[in-house]
């Protein structure tokens, strides 16, 4: 038998390799996570060597710096394959720092009225009330309009930034204020015959108004009364629910009448 010719020989077209795509566009990033825009046929990698499909990246270290690389995938079915393009240039991303502890901010440094809470101020604070939408800024800290003797729960967090995530919050639970009275005649009654006082059940009387409200103490019922004086009343602090005292409201007397003939 003789030697076998070869045959003729055919064309093998090698498609050239794509372009390198543009740089990656950061659209996101958190202390644990960065996600790039997703382009359609593209593919990622934070090492420019292991691959994904997925334009984010989770697991990831805070406050690390990383390289991320997108390229044009692979076409390997149908009549149009084609080989990977090459790498883009890299973006550079750092990962934010992991949330720091949470403020200082106890329930006594709060200021409370009977419709008014106001929390300290710190401009890289944020605040919430009840679980609502975060707020920050000069004034956010004021939460007004609310209702008498009515329990609310703050947090107050420190805003996240673009190299730091929020903190963590502090939180802290409080109640308004008791309702001012209306006038002194809602809180007791006024004896002229025997000069007293006797309060309406959750009042308190003092002769000096807050901040050194001194409350006066009844007996039977009953607060003596000096003619040509001002007294300071109010519905009293209760401790289950803990309720602040209200505002005052004043019951001055008369002096009393000179003595006749």
């Amino acid at each position: 038998s003789g030697d076998v010719p070869a045959s003729e020989a055919i064309s093998l077209p090698i498609p050239a390799r794509p372009d390198a795509p543009d740089t990656p566009e950061l659209v996101s990033k958190t202390d644990t996570t960065v996600t790039v825009k997703a382009v359609t046929g593209q593919e990622y990698s934070l090492n420019g060597t292991t691959w994904q499909d997925s334009n984010e990246f989770t697991g990831l270290t805070a406050g690390t710096a990383y390289a991320v690389y997108t390229r044009v995938k692979a076409v390997t079915t149908g009549d149009n394959k084609a080989f990977a393009s090459e790498n883009s240039e890299a973006l550079s991303v750092t990962t934010k720092t992991a949330p720091a502890s949470a403020p200082s901010v106890t329930v006594s440094d709060a200021e409370i009225t009977k419709d008014t809470v106001i929390l300290p101020y710190d401009a890289t604070y944020e605040y919430q009330m009840d679980n609502g939408k975060w707020q920050s800024g000069e004034g956010k800290n004021i939460f007004a309009n609310l209702d008498p003797a009515t329990q609310h729960t703050f947090k107050i967090r420190m805003k996240e930034t673009e190299t730091a995530m929020p903190s963590n919050e502090a939180t802290i639970t409080v109640y308004t204020a008791a309702a001012t009275p209306a006038n002194a005649a809602a809180t007791g009654t006024v004896s002229y015959s025997d000069e007293s006082f006797t309060l309406t059940d959750g009042y308190e009387i003092s002769e000096t108004d807050a901040p050194v409200f001194s409350a006066m103490q009844p007996t039977d019922g009953k607060v003596a009364l000096q003619p040509n004086t001002t007294y300071y009343v109010r519905k009293a602090a209760t401790t289950t629910p803990a309720v602040t005292a209200s505002a005052t409201v004043s019951l001055t007397l008369h002096a009393r009448p000179a003595t006749p003939n």
